[in-house]
């Protein structure tokens, strides 16, 4: 009990002569991820673990005031970790666990260090959390079905890991997302349908993994999408027509998978849309005269498909001054043996 009275008397001095403590766990919980991150080797390390300097002072943690009840009743001033931003900083080693204590995070971004390990199972503690921002790292494991918990979360930023594992359907509770970012990764297993629940989703990159199967339908459902990138994975079957209710979709990278069928009439509905990417595919067919209704497309590539074709000279000459490769309509008809890919012989002597 005088041990108690005694670290109480010292939180009050302290908050009389500085307007507020630390909170004990906290200041517990960053000097475990600076132990655990190998702080010493940081960029910036400044007031880091100081005994005397408030964390509130440590480079890149930025603090919210909040009153507790003391033992005896007495309103107590605490700081907390509103922001934790250590980005670009040289981290390496394991995200520990006790970073989840960090109750009141709103902000965390560790991007572009040389993190490792797992993201922390108990992610989901972290309730206030809208912006986070782990890419750029080595982390590797399964995303944690716990983070589809994280209900204020508006960014998520896990590209460019060693991700593994797929992308559960919880990730489609996530309703306040407006960015979301899993490019660049090992994730297996199809585009799970509950994506087309993020409403409010304005960009949307599963670039670069293993993903398989078909591009859902319900991506309909995201009105507000503007960036949309499934490229670099193993996709299957045609592009749905829902693409076309995407009306403010700008950037729109479907190329280097294994997509079959036409392109749609609907894509000309796109009026926003200024990159369209469809290289690299098994895509058949007439392109159709749709296309010259994308009044503000900067760059096409169709190249690399299975047998694209038009008659149409108004089509040809859209084809020639958009083209990325520079070589318009012609370079459409090198279809590099795509033809073969995933497809009976049966199939490619109906495409000829």
């Amino acid at each position: 009990m005088k041990v108690f009275r005694f670290l109480f008397l010292g939180m009050v001095l302290v908050s009389f002569l500085n307007g507020a403590i630390d909170h004990p766990i906290q200041k517990e919980a960053l000097i475990k991820l600076y132990n655990s991150t190998n702080g010493v080797n940081w960029k910036n390390d400044e007031n880091w673990t100081s005994p005397v300097i408030s964390f509130c002072d440590w480079h890149g943690v930025e603090c919210e005031v909040i009153d507790n009840n003391g033992p005896n009743g007495q309103v107590i001033s605490i700081n907390v970790v509103k922001e934790l931003t250590l980005s670009y900083n040289k981290l390496s080693g394991n995200i520990p666990e006790e970073i989840c204590d960090l109750t009141h995070l709103k902000k965390l971004f560790l991007y572009n260090n040389n993190l490792t390990g797992s993201i922390p199972n108990k992610i989901d503690k972290l309730e206030h959390l809208i912006l986070l921002g782990l890419g750029d790292n080595n982390l590797m494991g399964s995303i944690p079905n716990k983070i589809g918990d994280l209900k204020k979360l508006e960014q998520l930023d896990l590209n460019n890991n060693k991700l593994t594992g797929s992308i559960h359907e919880k990730i489609g509770d996530l309703k306040n997302l407006k960015k979301l970012n899993l490019g660049d990764n090992n994730l297996m297993g199809s585009i799970p349908k509950e994506i087309g629940k993020l409403e409010h989703l304005e960009v949307l990159y599963f670039y670069n993994n293993n993903l398989t199967g078909p591009i859902p339908k319900e991506i309909g459902y995201l009105e507000q999408l503007k960036e949309l990138s499934f490229a670099g994975n193993n996709l299957t079957g045609p592009i749905p027509k829902e693409i076309g209710y995407l009306k403010n979709l700008q950037y729109l990278f479907l190329n280097k998978n294994n997509l079959i069928g036409s392109i749609l009439e609907e894509i000309g509905k796109l009026e926003y849309l200024r990159i369209l990417f469809l290289d690299n595919n098994n895509l058949t067919g007439e392109i159709p005269q749709s296309i010259v209704n994308l009044q503000n497309l900067q760059y096409l590539d169709f190249q690399y498909n299975c047998s694209l074709k038009t008659d149409n000279d108004e089509v040809k000459g859209f084809i020639n001054d958009k083209d990325y490769n520079s070589e318009g309509y012609q370079g459409i008809l090198n279809t590099s043996g795509n033809c073969s890919l995933n497809m009976s012989p049966i199939y490619y002597l109906l495409l000829n």
